[in-house]
């Protein structure tokens, strides 16, 4: 069972069976297959236990008769209960191994399990327990025998249903918020993504346990791990270079807003601490730079309200020389 369902998983994902127990079907009595598959996400910590419960059907006996028709019975016997044991591993909405249960003289050595439309080869399916079921327009669930409609927590996981009882899967506005229901099948499918969501190559935060509305995508500021983001109000995280209120702030690549020095296509800029873009004059390090109006560092001889001031290779504007001949006082300008 554990290589069946490892063989459809990533490999953060770690798969063990606890308390495996079985015990064959005899003539008088019923078989057992018992146990517990444990799922681990080692990347999150995330664990999901799915109960294993399966009761095999006594089996058939062989008759008094011991003619061609009593033989005939008893393979008609053997082929009902092939049939019955499927429906049972079939309600039981559990992923077997072929051969687990089987014996010299056992009926199940070929038997697939199928939920639904889903086979066993579906990581999905292969991890719902019995209250899951499936049909033509989608997945279902059920606590204490009733349809699960509208926010549901399941082995602590947190999933969606609509009226109809179908589990959400992708974007869904609820209130005026969206959500996102992981769409990718395997064994997250359906549960609410939280956090930094990377979809088609663009990003979407949204917002985690501790947040006001858990799994709520978020627009504007968003501090994150100490680092400030910005998300328009399609929800999508920006980087370069963004207007926001008529100033200009500079995001990376990982949308993180920077401060300080940034050199961008070969140009310097300067945003002080809340990340606006400077222009005019810009102090740091107690040196003295100037930004253009749209805020590049400049160099060389530039003239600012009347007067000349040169700055150097690294922008350092010059005090207390002489550059081209030209005596600079203390604060920078040209002595007559």
């Amino acid at each position: 069972i554990k290589d069946q369902i490892k063989d459809h998983l990533a490999d953060n994902i770690d798969v063990i069976i606890k308390d495996f127990n079985k015990v064959d079907a005899t003539v008088k009595e019923e078989g057992k297959i018992t146990g517990t598959i444990v799922i681990t996400d080692k990347n999150t910590g995330t664990v999901v236990e799915i109960p294993i419960n399966i009761t095999i059907p006594k089996l058939p006996s062989s008759g008094s008769g011991g003619s061609s028709g009593s033989s005939g019975g008893s393979s008609s016997s053997k082929g009902d209960k092939e049939e019955d044991k499927k429906e049972e591993l079939e309600d039981k909405k559990d992923e077997v191994d072929k051969n687990t249960g089987s014996n010299s003289s056992s009926n199940s050595s070929n038997q697939e399990i199928n939920f639904g439309n889903q086979s066993n080869n579906d990581t999905f399916a292969a991890t719902r327990d019995q209250n899951w079921s499936y049909e033509s327009n989608g997945w279902y669930h059920k606590t204490n025998g009733i349809y699960d409609t509208g926010w549901t927590t399941i082995n602590g996981m947190l999933y969606y249903f609509n009226a109809d009882g179908t589990m959400v899967t992708g974007w869904l506005n609820l209130d005026g918020s969206w959500y996102y229901f992981e769409q990718k099948e395997g064994q997250w499918y359906g549960i609410i993504r939280t956090g930094w969501l990377n979809l088609n190559g663009s990003w979407y935060y949204l917002s985690e346990k501790g947040d006001n509305t858990v799994g709520a995508m978020q627009t504007g500021w968003i501090n994150h791990n100490n680092n400030w983001y910005y998300c328009n109000t399609d929800g999508l995280m920006q980087t370069g270079w963004v207007n926001l209120d008529g100033d200009y702030y500079y995001f990376d690549n990982d949308g993180i807003m920077k401060t300080g020095w940034i050199n961008y296509h070969n140009n310097w800029y300067y945003c002080n601490g809340d990340g606006t873009m400077q222009i005019g004059w810009v102090k740091s390090n107690n040196n003295w730079y100037y930004c253009n109006a749209d805020g590049i560092m400049l160099k060389g001889w530039i003239e600012i309200n009347g007067n000349w001031y040169y700055f150097n290779d690294n922008g350092i504007m010059q005090s207390d020389c002489q550059v081209d001949g030209f005596k600079i006082s203390n604060t920078g300008t040209i002595i007559a």
